[in-house]
């Protein structure tokens, strides 16, 4: 008869980083007479180490023991992990949810299975469109390993941008960087994340920082061109954008800023603005942003009252839930 503090000692082995300890406690669960009670795990592990081949395949022979009703049930719990089944995606995520102190339980005394949760956050967030939960599982993800790159950048990626949670997404893209510092993406992101806080100086630090490792990423010479810009340096500003389409002559968003910067702060620049604006709708005609900056230059630039209300009205129609067309339409009619 096997005492809990061995059957604990079991699980935890089974849970090991250590594949030897692995093999050892599957070992030991041969002779345990109630395999049932270690269902979930094994279930969980036959699809969540999915590159501990030979430990797999000794978790599937143990499997076969069990009572099929016990691992039926388990397999259906676990399906959210590999979507294998024909049951819709509420059911996956609910039959999961259900147990989630449990396995959540496995990812705290196996930090390596953040990797897993890391793939049912992107799953839930990418394609069933449940962003809630998948956040939920990526942020417990990159609590339990602050050494998994994959889900603490995705946890900071996909919290939206708001302000309350700009020092979330600092904090994790700042782990990102002590774990791998060669990805753009991390700086870039970082930057925008200190803007999204309103801490201009340090979103600047962080985006000359990135374009010295990254000097012809035009992204982020877009990205701090705003910053500058809100710093009061228009002229950095102008130049870094006309960098920007000087390397992606096809950045709608280039085209679109620099517009909206010469009618704003270069005041004999009308028509260059009209034409930077005229490209970004001819490579993005369905931004409604894009046609508010139209309007703006037509209404404050030459102060052709009807072209500006043109462009809103498809502004409008090509995006309504883009509010920015109707608040301007308004102001036009109390000219």
């Amino acid at each position: 008869m096997w005492s809990k503090e061995e059957l604990d000692k079991i699980q935890k082995m089974l849970l090991s980083a250590d594949e030897d300890n692995q093999i050892l406690a599957l070992e030991l669960l041969k002779q345990v007479e109630n395999k049932d009670d270690f269902a979930p795990l094994l279930v969980f592990l036959s699809v969540a180490e999915s590159v501990r081949y030979d430990i797999v395949d000794s978790v599937k022979g143990i499997l076969k023991m069990l009572d099929p009703t016990v691992r039926n049930y388990w397999k259906n719990v676990c399906n959210l992990i590999n979507d294998n089944s024909s049951k819709t995606k509420n059911e996956l995520v609910e039959n999961f949810e259900k147990h989630i102190d449990l396995f959540d339980s496995f990812l705290f005394q196996a930090p390596r299975f953040s990797e897993t949760y890391y793939e049912i956050g992107r799953k839930l967030i990418k394609n069933f469109k449940m962003p809630k939960n998948g956040l939920e599982f990526l942020r417990k993800g990159a609590e339990a390993n602050p050494e998994d790159f994959n889900v603490n950048f995705d946890y900071a990626f996909f919290l939206p941008e708001e302000a309350k949670n700009a020092d979330t997404i600092i904090r994790h893209y700042n782990i990102c960087l002590g774990i791998k510092s060669s990805f753009f993406g991390t700086y870039h992101n970082l930057g925008k994340a200190y803007m999204l806080k309103g801490d201009i100086k340090k979103a600047i630090d962080v985006f000359r920082f990135c374009l010295s490792k990254f000097p012809s990423r035009w992204e982020t010479m877009i990205e701090l061109s705003m910053s500058v810009k809100e710093n009061g340096d228009k002229l950095e500003a102008r130049s870094l954008l006309e960098q920007a389409i000087s390397i992606n002559p096809d950045s709608h968003l280039a085209h679109n800023n620099f517009s909206f910067l010469l009618w704003s702060e270069f005041k004999n620049e009308h028509e260059l603005a009209l034409r930077h604006i005229i490209k970004a709708l001819e490579i993005k005609p369905l931004k409604g942003l894009y046609w508010h900056t139209k309007a703006e230059v037509y209404w404050y630039g030459f102060k052709d009252k009807e072209k500006a209300n043109e462009a809103l009205h498809k502004g409008m129609e090509v995006e309504p839930g883009y509010k920015g067309c109707g608040a301007m339409i308004k102001e036009l009619e109390a000219k």
